[in-house]
């Protein structure tokens, strides 16, 4: 590092009558006059660039000449006393000149940068709570917490989430040390340490938290099981008294709010309080021989679809799940219901369109859904983390089965982004009494210009 002193006479060295040294002089000194071969003076001579009389007077100086004179006397000087090899000697002195200013001013930035860090640093240091000064650095934290306050002293802090370096920091300053875990009973190892509590501090004080802390946590335990269990009851009781209407009902009522189990659509998929995947079914009116609500119709808009579930209650029995199609055409005088729902799967959330497959319908006649609880699905949506409509969703054809006269079923799903076919639960929790809405607004809200649209509107777009 250079002194203020050394800077100053470095960056005078640079410059002469505010001008700095020309290695190529020769541009903007005069030739000699040319004379042609008869021995006159030629028509066309070589021109130079001349310059202000600062610049010959530097020249003059960088090279140990006499300044003085006019600008003609100075060129006249400068050229009876150039001297190549001696001009490329005096330009590498000064390069050398040069690169010691510059790795001063590099050297000068880097402390200056330096020094603006660590202000930052002391600035955001005082607004830190004693947890995030901590996870910066225990020992500092401590040990400052030490010099301003007597909490550490007479009582203790508490420390949540877990800080590694935290037990090593109380040791090596004499303070008590304990880590109580809060839900020593959760089902997969708290690798974070959110579940657990350090205390530290005064030795009494930290082992009376410790143990309030564990109370606490066993108390908090018996009221979570308490409420659970009281949900369930109510839950309970809410399924007897469905149920219990239903039985005096003529045909199955399925229009109403569900609640569905499916694990495969919950597991890994979620954070904090485990979601609770539903249904809402109502009566709809759209063209059975179009479903998916393409023009013109396919051939196949009825067909099944023979792939199996992959969830772990597909080995129970589905043989009244027929997958064979037979033609029976739809008499005028048959009356086929439909249904939508609009659903909400943790993953994903939409619309369904349900309907009775071919096989089921009567020629002519009343539709029972008692003696007809075998339905066929498609559904349009969207994926519940950036809202991606899942296009040709609907191209597939889904099952579900009802049973206990109208209030539980059970069916197939298929997620677009996860692997396989899960098998889905159903329990009626409120009947809908055969309410009716239309999907015609909601179905169009899944399609593909609907993804277009909603892609070029959002920022970072999907594709």
């Amino acid at each position: 590092m250079m002194t203020a002193k050394q800077h100053r006479e470095a960056e005078a060295k640079l410059t002469r009558y505010g001008k700095r040294f020309d290695l190529k002089l020769e541009d903007h000194l005069p030739h000699g006059v040319v004379m042609t071969k008869k021995g006159t003076v030629a028509k066309r001579q070589p021109r130079y660039v001349p310059l202000s009389k600062g610049y010959y007077q530097a020249q003059c100086s960088f090279r140990g000449l006499n300044c003085n004179g006019s600008v003609e006397e100075l060129q006249q000087r400068l050229k009876a006393n150039y001297d190549h090899g001696r001009d490329i000697q005096i330009d590498r002195e000064l390069e050398n000149v040069r690169h010691a200013l510059f790795l001063h001013m590099d050297a000068e930035v880097s402390r200056v940068q330096e020094q603006c860090r660590i202000e930052q640093e002391k600035q955001q240091w005082k607004k830190m709570s004693l947890q995030e000064r901590i996870w910066r650095d225990a020992t500092r934290a401590l040990k400052q917490s030490l010099k301003v306050e007597d909490v550490l002293r007479k009582s203790c802090h508490v420390i949540k989430p877990c800080c590694r370096g935290l037990q090593e920091a109380a040791n090596s300053l004499g303070l008590a040390y304990e880590c109580v875990d809060t839900d020593p009973k959760r089902e997969a190892f708290d690798r974070f340490g959110n579940t657990r509590c350090q205390i530290v501090g005064e030795k009494a004080a930290v082992k009376r938290t410790a143990m309030q802390l564990v109370e606490d946590a066993a108390r908090k335990r018996r009221e979570a099981v308490a409420k659970e269990k009281a949900r369930l009851a109510k839950m309970e009781a809410q399924k007897e008294a469905v149920l219990d209407q239903a039985t005096k009902m003529a045909d199955w009522d399925i229009t109403g709010s569900w609640i569905v189990e499916c694990n495969g659509l919950v597991e890994d998929y979620y954070v904090g309080k485990r979601p609770e995947l539903k249904m809402e079914i109502w009566r709809d009116d759209f063209d059975l021989d179009n479903v998916r609500g393409i023009e013109p119709p396919t051939d196949e808009e009825n067909s099944e679809n023979s792939e199996d579930g992959t969830d772990e209650d597909t080995d129970q029995d589905m043989s009244d799940w027929d997958d064979e199609e037979k033609s029976i055409l739809t008499g005028e005088a048959a009356r086929i219901p439909r249904f939508c729902a609009d659903f909400h799967f943790n993953v994903t959330e939409g619309t369904m369109r349900i309907y009775p497959p071919k096989k089921n319908r009567p020629a002519e006649g009343p539709f029972s859904v008692k003696d007809n609880p075998s339905f066929r699905y498609r559904w349009r949506g969207r994926e519940t983390g950036e809202g991606e409509i899942m296009v040709d969703s609907d191209e597939r054809v889904e099952r579900i089965l009802f049973g206990s006269h109208g209030t539980t079923f059970r069916g197939t799903y298929k997620c677009p982004f996860i692997e396989g076919v899960f098998m889905i639960k159903g329990t009626k929790i409120r009947h809908g009494n055969q309410q009716e809405q239309g999907t015609e607004h909601s179905w169009d809200d899944f399609t593909e210009e609907a993804w277009e649209v909603a892609r070029e509107r959002r920022w970072g777009r999907w594709r």
